[in-house]
C-alpha cells in the first residue's frame, strides 16, 4: 500500500509545484503590468497639468482681449470723427 501512495504524492507536489511557479509568474506579470500603468497614469496627471495651465493662460489672454475691446466701445469714436 505505502508503494502505491508514493507515485501519488510525488505527482501531487509536482502538481503544486506547478501551480506555485504558474502563480509567481501571474504575480511578477501583475507587478510590471502595475507598474506601466502607475507610470502612463503620473504622465497622463502631467499631460493634464499642462493642458490645465494652458486652459488658464488662454482665459487670462480671452479676458484681456475682452477688457480691451470694452474699452474702445466706451472711450467713444476715435478723435478724427
Amino acid at each position: 500500500m505505502g508503494d502505491d501512495q508514493e507515485p501519488v504524492a510525488a505527482a501531487r507536489v509536482s502538481e503544486l509545484t506547478a501551480e506555485i511557479a504558474d502563480l509567481q509568474m501571474r504575480l511578477t506579470y501583475q507587478e510590471d503590468e502595475i507598474g506601466h500603468l502607475t507610470r502612463v497614469l503620473e504622465e497622463q496627471r502631467v499631460e493634464l497639468q499642462r493642458q490645465a495651465d494652458q486652459i488658464e493662460q488662454l482665459h487670462a489672454f480671452v479676458a484681456a482681449l475682452a477688457k480691451g475691446i470694452r474699452e474702445q466701445i466706451t472711450d467713444g469714436p476715435p478723435p478724427h470723427y
